[in-house]
């Protein structure tokens, strides 16, 4: 990172750390009566996709009680209350003057709530989340941009459509020939085929009905290419099928700005030479709905507006946007 981020990240960096600390971690005798190991563990990590970094810090700790969390925002009058999912959890204890900290002490309760967090890191032009589950412990993430940086990237063709993929989270490329692949008949994952393996069977995903919101598109020919992607510890994903591979290019990788919000499994575009606009693949997102939460994948993963499926399947619903801004 960039010396201008870290420093703005450092006094949300502590918080975030004195809070798992302080109210995450359970005392030892309540770690061991749950059967947890003895010692509490933090964890900070930081990977980089495309043009975006991921910061997670996450405890195995107590979790946060929402119901605890709702009384408390209740009884000091605040406006959110509602603490039913994540997102509205993190919502009420992002309220300023909300503080569960019941004394000072020389970890928390210094001054530096989850407000200052929040707004620190939309300054920095960040999103915070923020997953917990009780008993297991909690997770705040930021996705932070990365300074314009050209990102190297494998462009896929598959039809008439472009699909770029960073090239550090690539494994290997194989013909499609080379492989055994076939349909999996899963309603939650409706263009999930599968690769065997040596190892059993690995998920793959064909790009153009991934795109379309269908399972209809032309089947792959023998010729056909498959990329294995990695996982951000390096380890070996999903694959991805393709008509060929375009080449390699050197990618400035943009994210949708507000109030387009992108599926999962899309980390931004970027512009070609010739004008295309090339939708870059978030590999890893990808491999995380696929391979440990398969609920999360219909209707979010690739379910695109019918308007964009039909013009790109050459139909005849169009959408003009008109901007008389100066």
């Amino acid at each position: 990172m960039d010396a201008g981020t870290l420093r703005n990240l450092e006094p949300v960096l502590l918080h975030l750390v004195r809070n798992s600390f302080d109210h995450g971690l359970e005392e030892t005798a309540d770690r061991l009566r749950l059967g947890k190991p003895e010692r509490g563990r933090i964890d900070l990590s930081l990977v980089r996709r495309g043009s975006v970094f991921v910061l997670d810090i996450a405890d195995d700790g107590r979790g946060i009680d929402r119901a605890k969390i709702a009384k408390i925002a209740a009884d000091k009058g605040l406006p959110l209350t509602d603490t039913s999912t994540d997102e509205k959890l993190l919502a009420v204890i992002c309220q300023s003057g909300f503080t569960s900290a019941k004394a000072v002490s020389d970890i928390s309760g210094r001054g530096v709530g989850m407000d200052v967090v929040s707004s620190q890191v939309s300054a920095l032009g960040g999103q915070l989340s923020l997953s917990t589950q009780l008993g297991q412990g909690t997770r705040f993430r930021m996705q932070l941009p990365v300074p314009h940086l050209f990102v190297r990237c494998t462009l896929l063709q598959t039809s008439n459509r472009l699909f770029a993929v960073p090239a550090s989270e690539v494994f290997t490329m194989v013909l499609l020939d080379d492989l055994l692949v076939e349909k999996v008949g899963d309603p939650k994952l409706p263009y999930r085929q599968t690769v065997t393996e040596d190892t059993g069977p690995v998920p793959a995903l064909d790009l153009l009905s991934y795109w379309q919101g269908d399972d209809q598109g032309p089947s792959l020919s023998p010729n056909s290419v498959a990329v294995r992607t990695k996982q951000a510890n390096g380890t070996e994903g999903i694959w991805l099928l393709a008509d060929s591979i375009y080449g390699q290019n050197d990618l400035l990788v943009n994210s949708l700005p507000p109030p387009l919000t992108p599926p999962i499994g899309i980390l931004g575009t970027s512009l070609l030479a010739d004008g295309r606009l090339v939708p870059v693949l978030d590999a890893a997102a990808l491999i995380d709905v696929v391979l440990r939460a398969p609920e999360r994948a219909q209707g979010t993963l690739w379910r695109l507006p019918q308007a964009v499926a039909a013009a790109d399947s050459g139909g005849s619903d169009r959408i003009l946007v008109v901007d008389d801004a100066a």
